[in-house]
């Protein structure tokens, strides 16, 4: 590895060099600020010799280890549970330590690596993650524009809890969010994002995926993705996927990146805040199951009615129309 600038921080990406996901990573991890190097470490075999030296070296003051695990046993729990013990003697320097496991990792194996990381990302999400979380790491986080920010995202789930949790991030991130009625909610605007919580458990959602990301930016949330999942959904041509549980940084990472700038005409429009709509629904909506919360041959959401607040302000646009 070549000696990093002064004042960089350095990343260091260490996983089987064979896996493409691996390779994707690093691809994904060359963002400004930082100096980044790569560790091979294959699959079932015993770790890089130097991988404990490295952790009290002065190139790694303030750095990042970021290791990437598709399966975790005795050698990889000792293995890590070593290397934070060396790492923590850094003192105030110490370097951070994220996980990136896979699917075959047990929920028993994760509950013990929880205690010795700082952060643990599925791989199935972690491609679209880590350039957001590294720009922000150096501190250079991406910012929408005043443009994007009057932009509205679309919010489209069979969970009205999820939707409202969405709404409320959406905002925080410094967004509108609309809790759609539908893929041609009318109050959505031609090249809204929507971020959809992806009915999995249906056998069209791929195909209405297809269909969906020809006219527009879809954000798909694949609750207990894989690795599979996320090929398939990018594939049929969502632009990032998240996980649940999810940070909210990393949502706001991702609408910087990924939302489309207003069309001409729709900016002044969206100036009047009198319409901007209602983040909460009306209280004691049905919530149907996932498999049937998105009827797939219905453009609607389980629930057809907004809110007390959106029919007001439509009625009103009605009125001085007529």
């Amino acid at each position: 590895m070549s000696q990093p600038k002064s004042n960089v921080p350095t990343v260091l990406l260490i996983g089987d060099a064979q896996d493409p996901l691996f390779r994707e990573f690093q691809s994904q991890s060359q963002v400004p600020g930082h100096q980044i190097s790569s560790l091979d470490w294959p699959e079932n075999t015993a770790p890089p010799a130097n991988l404990l030296e490295l952790a009290g070296s002065r190139r790694m003051a303030k750095g990042v280890f970021i290791i990437h695990r598709r399966n975790i046993g005795p050698t990889e729990l000792s293995v890590i549970s070593e290397l934070r013990s060396a790492l923590e003697e850094s003192g105030r320097n110490r370097p951070k330590l994220e996980l990136i496991l896979g699917d075959l990792v047990r929920y028993a194996e994760v509950q013990i690596l929880s205690a010795l990381a700082d952060r643990i990302t599925p791989e199935s999400v972690a491609s679209d993650l880590l350039p957001g979380r590294l720009a922000r790491f150096s501190g250079k986080a991406g910012k929408a524009t005043v443009n994007q920010q009057f932009s509205k995202v679309g919010i489209l789930s069979s969970n009205l809890a999820i939707a409202e949790m969405l709404a409320e991030w959406v905002q925080w991130c410094g967004y509108t969010p609309l809790i759609a009625n539908g893929w041609s909610d009318r109050l959505l605007q031609p090249n809204s994002l929507i971020i959809w919580d992806v009915p999995t458990l249906s056998d069209r959602w791929l195909s209405q995926l297809r269909i969906q990301a020809r006219r527009r930016p879809v954000l798909t949330l694949l609750a207990m993705s894989n690795r599979d999942t996320t090929e398939q959904a990018k594939l049929a041509g969502a632009v990032a996927c998240l996980d649940l549980p999810f940070e909210a940084d990393d949502l706001s990472d991702l609408l910087a990146i990924h939302m489309p700038e207003m069309i001409a005409g729709d900016v002044a429009q969206d100036l009047d805040t009198s319409r901007v709509s209602s983040v909460r629904l009306r209280s004691g909506k049905t919530i149907l199951r996932a498999e049937t919360g998105h009827d797939l041959n219905q453009d609607r959401a389980p629930w057809s009615a907004r809110s007390d607040h959106q029919k007001s302000i439509s009625e009103k646009q009605s009125q001085v129309k007529n």
